[in-house]
């Protein structure tokens, strides 16, 4: 899928949160909507959506916000320099992009494979840079 796609997308997101992004800033934003879209658990998702089960979504997107906290962490530091009201804020903004993601996502085939085509991106990069 072409770049810009995904940068829409990103943008479309930006665009959606509210004001308070701005604490956080669009690079910090962007990274974390790249995250979400690396980690989505499609599996555990599409089989919550399947069986209807709520427990089964929440569990996956308990895990799925961890993941993202790693890997801020990675890319800006450890939660212990985050501070405290950067955890909340980031808690806030990975909830509220995993909902429009998850909004985008469950009710719209071409948007399933849209984000199944950018993670194998991702992965065929990634490999191929090994």
């Amino acid at each position: 899928m072409p770049r810009n796609t995904f940068s829409k997308f990103q943008k479309q997101i930006w665009d959606e949160l509210p004001e308070r992004k701005h604490l956080a800033g669009q690079e910090k934003v962007y990274d974390i909507i790249s995250v979400v879209i690396q980690e989505w658990p499609v599996e555990e998702y599409s089989a919550a959506i399947a069986s209807d089960d709520q427990l089964g979504k929440m569990r996956a997107t308990r895990r799925l916000m961890r993941a993202v906290k790693r890997h801020m962490a990675v890319l800006y530091g450890s939660e212990q320099d985050f501070g405290s009201l950067w955890i909340v804020f980031l808690n806030i903004v990975v909830s509220i992009i995993i909902r429009y993601i998850w909004d985008w996502w469950k009710n719209n085939k071409t948007h399933q494979k849209q984000l199944l085509a950018w993670r194998r991106r991702w992965v065929s990069q990634n490999e191929a840079g090994e």
